[in-house]
């Protein structure tokens, strides 16, 4: 049976999908979600999978999406932190105090951004899941510095299993109270920058976009000023209240894929 839905999908180049919270949460995959995919797929419809959460590489995402029986790959992944590599190679930044996972720090390297802890052109915040108080303590002194100081995403909690968990956000207010800055650029949701490589390959415009999420002020909000639609999904984050009096306002609500 068609979904009264569908319509707004089946005349688009590329349907892209945020990862948790809308496809999954931790590692529960959500059945009706796999079902659409194989929908689009059927019609021929593209689909990527964007994600603000940079605590992992593109082949790190390509395992766990495996593991999940989700059908991307490296190569339909877009992740915050490929956004902010192109944005430091056009500022001709070519080494950072990223502060991240050991994964993360070794790709930026393969991507020609050398992580530097003493003389670095900037610094970067990803998702590093394996914080430690003596990268803060570090991080703290370059920004004090003066340095160039981006940040990959600004989501505030990161939903799991078991509820959610601090995220990039929440360290860019805990440097805010230490160092009286913020981020001079943040490169992922809502910066419409993170989809130029679907845009290219597609010969697409905005327009020609849905992006599924869950989340107002990342993935609904690439819809506010730009001619994108956008399908808000109450798996994850935002609750119906929530978006009811937010000024942020998708295309369209819908519990789920279902």
């Amino acid at each position: 049976m068609e979904s009264h839905l569908w319509p707004i999908f089946e005349n688009k180049k590329c349907i892209i999908f945020d990862g948790d919270g809308t496809l999954y949460l931790g590692d529960k995959v959500f059945t009706e979600a796999i079902t659409f995919l194989e929908k689009l797929k059927a019609h021929n419809i593209a689909y990527y999978i964007c994600t603000n959460n940079s605590s992992k590489t593109p082949k790190e995402y390509e395992e766990k999406y495996k593991k999940l029986n989700l059908p991307f790959n490296k190569d339909n992944v877009l992740i915050s932190s490929q956004a902010a590599i192109e944005a430091l190679k056009e500022k001709g930044l070519t080494s950072a105090y990223v502060l991240g996972t050991n994964t993360v720090v070794e790709w930026f390297k393969e991507q020609g951004i050398e992580h530097n802890e003493e003389n670095p052109d900037c610094i970067l915040l990803t998702y590093d899941t394996e914080l430690t108080y003596k990268k803060i303590e570090a991080v703290t002194y370059l920004i004090r510095e003066g340095l160039p100081y981006f940040a990959t995403h600004p989501d505030m909690v990161c939903p799991t299993d078991n509820g959610p968990i601090p995220d990039v956000g929440t360290w860019i207010d805990m440097f805010k109270e230490s160092t009286c800055r913020t981020p001079d650029a943040i490169f992922g949701k809502p910066s419409p920058r993170i989809l130029d490589p679907l845009l290219k390959k597609f010969d697409a415009t905005l327009e020609d976009l849905v992006f599924v999420g869950d989340r107002l002020y990342t993935d609904i909000a690439l819809g506010q000023s730009n001619p994108l639609t956008t399908v808000l999904v109450l798996s994850g984050e935002t609750t119906q209240d929530m978006a009811a009096t937010s000024d942020i306002k998708p295309d369209v609500i819908t519990n789920g894929f279902a």
